[in-house]
């Protein structure tokens, strides 16, 4: 049993699932970020656009 719980602390297959799990998060996160961040400058856009025709009537 000793041997097995060895063989099992040396087992790095997990590790690595876990690893690019925490690579794939933080792809997503940025992701995420980065979207908001173009959603809310192309709605301001939108706004100043919408505030200009609105004027110009």
């Amino acid at each position: 049993m000793k041997r097995s719980f060895k063989a099992y602390l040396k087992c790095q297959s997990g590790a690595t699932a876990v690893e690019y799990g925490i690579i794939i998060g933080m792809i997503v996160l940025v992701a995420i970020i980065g979207i908001t961040a173009l959603g809310s400058a192309n709605e301001d856009n939108w706004d100043n656009v919408s505030d200009s025709v609105a004027n110009a009537g």
